[in-house]
């Protein structure tokens, strides 16, 4: 990252979190609403598929600010970036965040397997022009400064559950009970 900061950081963080927990869980309603029935009748959420809910976002939700800080201080280490003492505070993340532009989730055309024995091929309809377009941009930047600098520029981490000022656990505690929260799942502690 050529210009990584704190709020680059943070601004990656509230994307992910978007991605993942918003963007993700939409598709799969558009896909599969609340009342949708199966090929044989029956309600496709239902017996053990929990239908998802998706989440308004928040920083006063301490499961949001928490997965933000968390997530932020993964991406600072891996940018060499340093972590403010104050990169936990929801209100210092919210003034970080404010000028944080959410794309607009819009439905995409996608294939969506509706259970085990359902033979349908997954993917989207544009998958093939995505890949076409990152397998030249990749073309572009193979043995090119561009990628030299990127890959020099990157930490790697290595997992240890039991330091706590690496963000790991705080990191997969957040993630592990925002998924949890979609599927109406009780959160679980660290």
């Amino acid at each position: 990252v050529k210009s990584a900061d704190w709020k680059a950081c943070v601004h990656r963080a509230r994307l992910a979190f978007d991605k993942d927990y918003v963007a993700q869980i939409k598709q799969l309603l558009h896909n599969f609403p609340p009342e949708h029935v199966t090929k044989e009748g029956t309600k496709f959420w239902s017996g053990p598929k929990r239908c998802p809910q998706v989440p308004e976002f928040s920083l006063d939700d301490p499961l949001h600010s928490s997965y933000i800080a968390h997530a932020a201080a993964l991406f600072a280490y891996a940018w060499g970036v340093a972590v403010p003492a104050d990169f936990a505070d929801p209100a210092q993340l919210a003034a970080t965040l404010a000028d944080c532009d959410i794309p607009e989730w819009k439905p995409k055309s996608v294939r969506i397997q509706a259970g085990d024995d359902d033979e349908t091929k997954e993917g989207g309809d544009d998958d093939d022009v995505v890949a076409e377009a990152l397998s030249k941009q990749l073309a572009g930047m193979v043995g090119g400064a561009e990628v030299e600098a990127a890959s020099k520029a990157l930490q790697a981490a290595d997992f240890e559950k039991d330091d706590d000022s690496n963000h790991h656990i705080d990191f997969i505690t957040a993630s592990a009970n925002l998924r949890g929260w979609n599927y109406r799942i009780a959160e679980a502690s660290r």
